[in-house]
């Protein structure tokens, strides 16, 4: 009865959640004398374990506090590390992590840690940075921007006569010089803009259609000279186009922050995939399941 009400009290259970949590570095860090009824207390070990406390990781740090703690100070650090030593690998022994999510996941991002903490970031040589640079150049490239403003013509409100109205809208405004800022004032209300100024053409043809987008960054600019009409998905469009830009490819000096993040971070990707695959040659794995896969892909 006594050991039945002792590990239903809270605290007990907060207390081995937290030592599993610890208890993952622990196991897999360290020596062979994990499997056994002893616990080894030495230095990496309470290093590591104070680095956890603190929630910090700081390896000379902590090394120098460990040195200079007072005595007192370091024989409790000492008494809490073995004694969570002990509840972890009682919770073990019950296989209280067994069916707790939140504690799986936990562990999990724990040992994902691990994994990146014995991926050592090397400064990647210039040379490298260049040849990843032109390896993804089209990355890095600006795209072509177009600046236009367009009048509309609703196909809801007008039907057919949608392309008829727009068509006589480029004769006229033509006529009369209608300008970029007038365009406001005349036609439907557009669900987006009126007025696109630097936009791309992903940009455009999300708001009306790619065909539409496409052909615009085809034309000719001419600040005075209406074009079209265009059909889109809403419906047609008298259309001034006043600026293009070409798409513009960097300098690799002014993109060379970009490139560094990008070229370390597929870096260490690839040695997280690279650790993972060694750990699971020590696996075998038996897949029970209905569909044929192969699990060392990717």
């Amino acid at each position: 009865m006594i050991k039945k009400i002792f590990w239903r009290e809270p605290l007990v259970h907060f207390v081995i959640a937290s030592s599993l949590l610890y208890g993952l570095y622990t196991m897999v860090g360290s020596g062979d004398e994990r499997g056994s009824d002893t616990i080894v207390v030495n230095q990496p070990e309470l290093l590591n374990y104070l680095q956890y406390r603190a929630k910090a990781f700081q390896p000379d740090f902590f090394n120098n506090v460990l040195n200079e703690m007072p005595e007192e100070e370091y024989a409790a650090l000492v008494r809490d590390f073995i004694d969570e030593e002990i509840l972890y690998r009682q919770a073990q022994s019950y296989g209280l992590e067994r069916g707790d999510d939140v504690i799986r996941q936990r562990l999990i991002q724990k040992a994902r840690f691990l994994l990146d903490s014995e991926v050592v970031e090397t400064e990647p040589e210039k040379a490298a940075l260049l040849d990843y640079f032109q390896q993804h150049a089209n990355r890095y490239s600006e795209p072509a921007r177009v600046t236009f403003t367009h009048v509309f013509f609703d196909r809801k409100i007008h039907g057919n006569n949608a392309e008829n109205l727009a068509r006589a809208a480029v004769t006229d405004f033509n006529k009369e010089q209608i300008d970029f800022v007038d365009a406001p004032a005349y036609g439907d209300r557009f669900p987006y803009l009126i007025n696109y100024v630097d936009r791309t053409e992903e940009f455009v043809a999300s708001h009306f259609d790619s065909d539409m987008a496409a052909e615009l960054m085809k034309r000719e600019v001419s600040a005075s000279q209406w074009i079209g009409p265009f059909e889109s998905l809403h419906g047609w469009h008298a259309v001034l186009l006043v600026g293009k830009k070409s798409q513009q490819q960097p300098q690799f000096d002014q993109v060379a922050d970009s490139v560094k993040e990008a070229f370390l971070e597929e870096r260490r990707i690839k040695l997280r995939k690279d650790a993972l695959d060694r750990l699971r040659e020590e696996y075998s794995i038996k897949l029970n399941i209905d569909r044929s896969i192969n699990v060392d892909a990717g």
